[in-house]
């Protein structure tokens, strides 16, 4: 009984014992593969970083630097205005938190520190 295994071992005898090509043809082919391939290619430049890809998505530099300026808007009103949003709120910041909202850091006036008073 002959298997595929035995038809495929016979069959890379036979590819094992057939002709080789002759080495002019082999040369030949050798020599036009090397006329085909490109000679020094430039290596391609590469894109722009995720930070100019950033900066391009927020509309360059005064996008960049609107959205730097809101953020620190946005954390000096957090820090230092956090009784007065919870008076436009009419105390639901207070009830939210479940006491006082200035309370997240007890001991610490940021106004004396950052003007340097008492």
């Amino acid at each position: 009984m002959v298997t595929d295994k035995d038809d495929l071992t016979a069959l890379f005898a036979d590819a094992r014992q057939g002709a080789r090509p002759r080495a002019d043809l082999t040369a030949r082919v050798l020599a036009d593969a090397a006329s085909v391939q490109p000679g020094n290619i430039a290596a391609p430049r590469p894109g722009p970083g995720w930070f100019a890809r950033m900066r391009g998505a927020v509309g360059g530099w005064p996008g960049l630097s609107g959205l730097a300026v809101a953020g620190v808007t946005g954390l000096m009103i957090g820090v230092y205005a956090t009784e007065s949003v919870d008076m436009l709120l009419n105390g639901q910041l207070t009830e939210l938190t479940g006491g006082d909202s200035a309370g997240l850091m007890p001991g610490i006036d940021f106004l004396a520190i950052s003007f340097g008073e008492g």
